[in-house]
């Protein structure tokens, strides 16, 4: 078996505090040898997602946010005969604090 993917991220900050931030992901399946091969890239995953985050306050590493998230994965060759194509979307607002341990 052989994977590969790429996630590229972008924050920009419009306002002090306020964020949007998007990321993309793309990954590959490939299975190319074996007498029961898959071929090459028979499953393919893409997700993107974007949304707000605001950080109250500048010392603390805290959030609050609100993405949206869609994910998409098809499969081709024999692979798309037994597996159904997927997608599924999600919302998720919450709040985000990370406390220093060390």
């Amino acid at each position: 078996m052989q994977y590969k993917g790429a996630v590229l991220r972008l924050d920009y900050e419009f306002v002090p505090g306020w964020f949007i931030t998007t990321k993309g992901i793309f990954e590959t399946s490939s299975q190319t040898k074996g007498s029961n091969a898959a071929g090459k890239n028979f499953r393919q995953n893409i997700g993107v997602l974007a949304g707000f985050e605001y950080k109250p306050v500048a010392s603390q590493n805290m959030k609050l946010f609100g993405y949206y998230y869609n994910n998409q994965v098809k499969y081709r060759r024999l692979v798309a005969d037994a597996n159904e194509q997927q997608r599924s979307s999600l919302f998720a607002v919450g709040v985000l604090y990370l406390v220093n341990a060390f």
